[in-house]
């Protein structure tokens, strides 16, 4: 082959590998992004500015609202929303696919529920509304729904429960967490509980002045703090003495990362044995913000506990409080002894005939 024709082969594979690499790296990539971006229900949907769910159900409707950078309350309830459960409810917003096209006809909605019976959802920045869908129905199978867009009679099946994602009952929005703390945060805790002869005695309403930094005169205070090796001591009653009690990293663990198991919105605080308490906490974080918790009665193995700056009433089970209230170091015990020497229950030695 002549050089000439030589380099023109090459220049024209150089083209083509030029060509191949230049549509699997950019046309191709971005084809397939568009065509990615047109199956979604809300293709332009961008959630960065939302700061209100509203979802509706019947009778019954929840609306959530952005309280900080990635905080959330329920409004009008009194309890922060689950962030987890939030976010989980905004992706799904914006992965919701409108692929598979149940019906076009406005007069399948009731019969899939997707009419105004079905469980309407909004997203919303301000006044105005960033995304709205009727849930409606499950599909063919438990993980399977119906869902349409509020201004549409488009009907979609999506394989997925969104159901359960968008539900309209508020406590099932309600974060668990009861302080949501880390626990190298916490640098010193208080522990107030009545002396073992008065437990389950709420006797009578505490003094004045009775908050969770201060209990009761009936009430045995335990107190522990981090020193400046960053190691637990427990400062003794009293006086200034302090000694070392690793064992405090538990409790803060407990106290920090504790969560409610459910909730009691009809109890008041009296008949929950939480006015007065039983026991309370009270810990502090490194940056200065102080939290408190009262524990009332017992009943089917869970606590009555409440937050005093919330008032609300909320169940944690009993290993959790136990945790949190282990305020003595636990003594190893040794075995218990047999009460007889081991050797009385062999047998006699043998008489032989070197022993006769």
């Amino acid at each position: 082959m002549k050089p000439k024709n030589a380099i023109i082969l090459l220049a024209i594979v150089a083209a083509l590998i030029g060509a191949i690499a230049i549509y699997e790296l950019g046309i191709k990539p971005s084809g397939e992004e568009k065509e990615k971006k047109d199956l979604l229900l809300f293709p332009d949907l961008d959630l960065e500015s939302a700061d209100a769910i509203e979802i509706k159900s019947g009778d019954t409707a929840v609306t959530l609202v952005k309280a900080g950078d990635t905080a959330w309350a329920i409004q009008g309830d009194g309890f922060n929303a689950d962030p987890d459960a939030v976010q989980k409810a905004l992706d799904k917003l914006k992965e919701l696919k409108a692929a598979n096209v149940t019906s076009r006809s406005k007069d399948s909605h009731a019969d899939l529920g997707v009419d105004e019976k079905g469980t309407q959802v909004k997203a919303k920045a301000g006044d105005k509304t960033l995304a709205a869908l009727v849930v409606g129905e499950q599909g063919t199978s438990y993980a399977t729904s119906f869902v349409r867009k509020l201004d549409s009679d488009d009907v979609y099946m999506i394989y997925d429960n969104v159901k359960n994602v968008f539900t309209a009952k508020p406590e099932t929005w309600r974060d668990k967490r009861i302080f949501g703390a880390e626990l190298d945060e916490v640098v010193e805790i208080t522990l107030y509980q009545r002396p073992e002869s008065q437990e389950g005695d709420t006797g009578a309403a505490a003094a004045d002045g009775d908050t969770a930094e201060k209990g009761p005169a009936d009430y045995v205070e335990s107190h522990f703090k981090k020193n400046d090796k960053d190691e637990w001591v427990k400062v003794e009653e009293g006086t200034t003495a302090e000694t070392a009690f690793p064992e405090a990293d538990s409790i803060a663990r407990a106290l920090a990362t504790m969560r409610a198991s459910g909730f009691d919105d009809k109890i008041g605080l009296k008949d929950a044995g939480l006015d007065p308490p039983s026991k309370k906490a009270a810990f502090k974080l490194k940056d200065g913000r102080t939290y408190a918790l009262h524990v009332g009665k017992e009943e089917e193995s869970k606590y009555f506990v409440s937050r005093p700056d919330k008032g609300k009433v909320l169940l944690v089970y009993r290993y959790n409080v136990s945790n949190a209230f282990k305020d003595k170091k636990e003594e190893k015990k040794e075995a218990p002894g047999m009460g007889f020497d081991p050797g009385s229950l062999l047998p006699p030695p043998s008489l032989g005939p070197e022993n006769e």
